[in-house]
């Protein structure tokens, strides 16, 4: 069997990006009935194209066998890092040619896959296969900013299982950690004062230089800003790169609610002086919510909170920092925006947002 067109085995794939894969068969004098591809189990039939070539796109298959939680955080955060595999799958394709004689060719090819996606414009970096963060990269470091008290995590690919040290550059202090082959979750906070990455390799308000390293070799280095942070809402997404962000907006909300009369009824079977009134009403459906804005953004920070608007799952934070984080703190919302306008050259931008909340439950006849 011969591949014209093959996927990466190195760098795992975008789950939601097109996958595909173009083959033919070594054997040119034997005439092809079919194809069949088995992955995981699931079974494609397909018939070659004019020049005897099959095609197949990994798209659907991956969207479906990638993703049975429906972006939901698995996180588990009682230890300091967490393997986390909804975050990372691989999947093993089966394929046959099958000759009009019964005569087969076989291949069997295994393919991994992250629950991400990339864009057609947009600026990529080269990152070390072995070992990456899911995030936003910034050339040649990865700013990101951590609420203090809030929950919070680093996610980051590895190729196999390794030990890594993180390096403190500041301080230079250093720890060794255990990773495992896929989605590794570096818990920083888990909102509670038991777990942080602060009791292992001290964190300071302000800017922290991380490098990442295994055998003494720095793979990436993130720059983690430490606020000292105070009430506010605090929202997580599913982000583009596989994993979940976060962030923290001011405390300055703008609550709205919005109700609506289900069905009038009428009511006026009552002498005047008898009378109540001449309707009612089975109810009201209502629903409510609330806009906030960014504090003054980076042209950075920007560009990372704006990937809030494509997340398939937003949640916020129902709790306050330094107490419980159990998944149950966490609601689902729906945002909207409207329209954001990035201006590069004007220095603190701001980001609106305005969030929907979980429907409210009302009487009703």
């Amino acid at each position: 069997m011969i591949f014209i067109n093959d996927l990466s085995n190195s760098k795992p794939l975008n789950t939601y990006n097109n996958n595909i894969i173009k083959y033919k068969a070594s054997n040119t004098t034997k005439t092809l009935s079919h194809s069949e591809i088995s992955i995981n189990g699931i079974k494609d039939e397909l018939t070659p194209n004019l020049n005897d070539e099959f095609r197949y796109n990994f798209l659907q298959i991956a969207k479906a066998l990638n993703n049975l939680n429906n972006f939901n955080d698995e996180l588990n955060d009682s230890k300091l890092v967490y393997h986390d595999t909804s975050l990372h799958h691989e999947l093993k394709a089966e394929i046959k040619i099958i000759f009009t004689d019964g005569t087969e060719e076989k291949e069997t090819k295994v393919y991994k896959f992250l629950k991400s996606v990339d864009q057609i414009i947009e600026q990529k970096y080269e990152v070390d296969n072995k070992l990456y963060p899911l995030t936003k990269h910034n050339f040649p470091y990865t700013y990101l900013t951590y609420f203090e008290g809030y929950p919070y995590d680093l996610a980051f690919y590895s190729d196999t299982n390794r030990e890594i040290k993180i390096y403190h550059k500041k301080t230079q202090h250093e720890i060794k950690l255990k990773a495992k082959k896929g989605v590794n979750r570096l818990i920083v906070s888990n909102g509670k004062s038991n777990i942080s990455l602060n009791d292992v390799l001290p964190l300071y308000i302000g800017y922290n230089e991380l490098e990442f390293k295994t055998n003494n070799e720095v793979l990436f280095t993130i720059i983690l800003k430490k606020v000292d942070a105070k009430r506010g809402v605090y929202l997580k997404w599913f982000n583009q790169s596989g994993a979940f962000s976060y962030w923290l907006f001011p405390d300055h909300a703008m609550y709205n609610l919005s109700d609506k009369i289900i069905t009038n009824l009428e009511n006026n079977f009552e002498n005047l002086q008898d009378s109540h009134g001449n309707f009612s009403i089975t109810g009201k459906a209502a629903s409510h919510g609330f806009t906030i804005l960014s504090q003054p953004l980076s042209n950075i920070e920007f560009d990372y909170l704006k990937t809030i608007f494509l997340s398939p799952k937003v949640e916020i934070l129902n709790d306050y920092r330094y107490l419980t984080d159990i998944k149950k703190d966490w609601k689902t919302v729906k945002i909207t925006s409207g329209r954001i306008t990035k201006r590069p050259k004007q220095i603190g931008q701001y980001i609106p947002i305005k969030i929907t909340l979980p429907n409210l439950y009302t009487q009703t006849l």
